[in-house]
């Protein structure tokens, strides 16, 4: 009889060649609806209406370009390729930064095929426009006006869905978090956490947490 148990989760750090456990298809954004307590940070990739010629190049480059073996040397290479492309182009990231935050992803995890699953499961939830337009905590929409993997209209389209949500665009920001904008988002975050507990607090007279959907 085959046997169906499922892989023992790793005890150490997973090396290249190692699987790592996936924790299945729910998206945080299916969560805020129902538990907005629960999930006061999340992110949003309702995308796939916006994907342009562009979009799909790189989704199906990021899934079969990739190394087929584990050595490492490859690996960073095609890391780092692909996270040029997909970067933001206004706040560029030395090569040498790059490789070493590559280095300690690679150290934590390598699992690539995480990446297939997770748009495959983006893909098979369908269109998420009903919850999103029964979100009621205050939620800030955060979206790079230059990113090449999801459109900026894409986030546009998610803000306009919720209700009383607000949105921030980055000039020069990607798909991706470049150091120099850290100090912005997070004082962007900050700022609206504040305005949401005010807004929370005076309408139940109780403290509440916002959400916040980088896209």
């Amino acid at each position: 009889m085959p046997n169906h148990q499922k892989p023992a989760r790793p005890t150490s750090t997973p090396k290249i060649s190692q699987p790592h456990p996936e924790k299945g298809p729910q998206q945080p954004q299916d969560l805020v609806p129902k538990f907005p307590a629960k999930v006061p940070l999340t992110h949003n990739c309702p995308f796939c209406i916006f994907l342009s010629p562009q979009s799909e190049f790189l989704s199906n480059r990021l899934i079969f370009s990739r190394p087929k073996g584990s050595d490492r040397e490859a690996v960073i290479r095609y890391l780092m390729e692909n996270l040029r492309l997909i970067g933001s182009r206004g706040y560029p990231i030395e090569d040498a930064d790059l490789q070493g935050k590559i280095e300690k992803q690679i150290a934590r995890c390598y699992y690539p095929e995480g990446f297939g699953r997770q748009l495959l499961a983006i893909m098979a939830t369908g269109s998420l426009v009903g919850l999103t337009r029964s979100i009621a905590v205050p939620t800030h929409v955060i979206h790079g006006a230059v990113d090449p993997l999801v459109p900026v209209e894409a986030g546009i389209d998610l803000a306009k869905k919720i209700p009383g949500a607000t949105l921030k665009i980055f000039e020069g920001m990607g798909h991706d978090l470049p150091p120099a904008l850290i100090p912005l988002l997070v004082q962007e975050v900050a700022q609206h956490l504040q305005r949401a507990e005010s807004q929370m607090a005076d309408k139940s007279g109780v403290q509440a947490k916002g959400s916040c959907s980088f896209t």
